[in-house]
């Protein structure tokens, strides 16, 4: 584990950042863009102390005192229920940086939209029964992420409350995290995976990802193409 260390929150008479990463997992530049982010909210008048809780893309960490004179971030490790915390960001910035990506892959007349890790999802019945399921989501409001997640089994009724349960996202990305790619996309867009294929729509509309960029790659890596899957709402 390497550390990067803030130089500029002693400006603003607050301690300075111990910023812990492993450079295999995450890039060094977003690193250096979250320890600037951080000078920079102190420099403004922002207070950060032990205990609090900070969010960086969808994710939720904690701000803990590492030393008499540093404070540092301790992120979920996305192992089990209930979150347990580590003293690194490799998940914030891998996911923070992995949903840009993504949605960058696509042209959507939409911003992102971060949901946290502490909202709730609603969920099929059988959604991990196997390895598809499709997504849709609606506006948020307060601790609802407006998500649905369901199975794609174009047999199971989701519209049956007895088929559905509210979860943390953070619980169903620790069960299926082939959501976390797609989880900041904003309202109206639904996703439809499956083993062999991948669908994404904005307002029902078919949008497919641009030649070379991350998301088309990362069909190539997963043997995935972006066929039509059967649909099902």
């Amino acid at each position: 584990m390497e550390t990067i260390k803030s130089t500029r929150c002693h400006l603003g008479k607050h301690a300075e950042f111990s910023i812990h990463f492993d450079r295999t997992r995450v890039l060094e530049p977003d690193v250096k863009w979250l320890v600037h982010y951080l000078e920079s909210e102190v420099v403004k008048g922002s207070v950060f102390s032990a205990g609090q809780t900070i969010q960086i893309g969808w994710m939720v960490l904690k701000v803990t005192k590492e030393n008499d004179e540093h404070l540092t971030l301790q992120e979920p490790d996305f192992c089990e229920m209930p979150i347990r915390f580590n003293p690194s960001v490799n998940n914030t910035l891998g996911h923070l940086r992995m949903q840009k990506d993504a949605f960058e892959s696509l042209s959507l007349p939409a911003a992102l939209k971060f949901p946290s890790i502490l909202q709730s999802v609603i969920v099929c019945s059988k959604h991990d029964d196997s390895g598809g399921f499709i997504m849709s989501r609606v506006n948020a409001e307060q601790n609802d992420s407006g998500w649905f997640v369901g199975c794609a089994d174009a047999n199971h009724n989701h519209n049956d409350p007895q088929n559905l349960k509210r979860v943390s996202l953070y619980e169903l990305a620790c069960s299926r995290e082939m959501i976390i790619p797609f989880i900041s996309f904003p309202e109206e867009v639904s996703v439809f995976f499956n083993s062999r294929s991948l669908k994404i729509q904005f307002k029902g509309q078919a949008i497919e990802p641009r030649k070379h960029s991350y998301l088309q790659q990362w069909l190539n890596k997963h043997q995935i193409s972006h066929e039509e899957t059967n649909e099902q709402s």
